[in-house]
């Protein structure tokens, strides 16, 4: 929650993300067209599960990271502890008889 920890989730997505466009795979058509001759209607229906759980990852470490840009963007306000000063509280006021 704080402003190192925004920043050390931030580089850590960013790395994880720049290491996977290493083994970024193809559009589902693309990957269909280069394996269309060996792929079954089976191997087919996985592979386009598979491409999707990748995409919906994708976007979820998207969402991830503009929540966290946000929250860098932030500014915080500092807050000054204030000591109470004696003649702000409340007078007590004993009731007359």
């Amino acid at each position: 929650q704080s402003r190192e920890g925004v920043d050390v989730a931030l580089n850590d997505i960013e790395a994880f993300l720049s290491t996977a466009k290493e083994y970024q795979l193809p559009s589902h058509m693309e990957f269909y067209n280069q394996f269309e001759l060996i792929l079954t209607i089976d191997v087919k229906a996985r592979a386009q599960e598979v491409l999707q759980k990748l995409s919906d990852v994708q976007e979820i470490f998207h969402k991830r990271q503009m929540s966290l840009m946000k929250l860098a963007a932030r500014q915080t306000r500092p807050v000054q502890p204030v000591a109470p000063h004696p003649e702000s509280s409340p007078k007590w006021v004993s009731p007359k008889t």
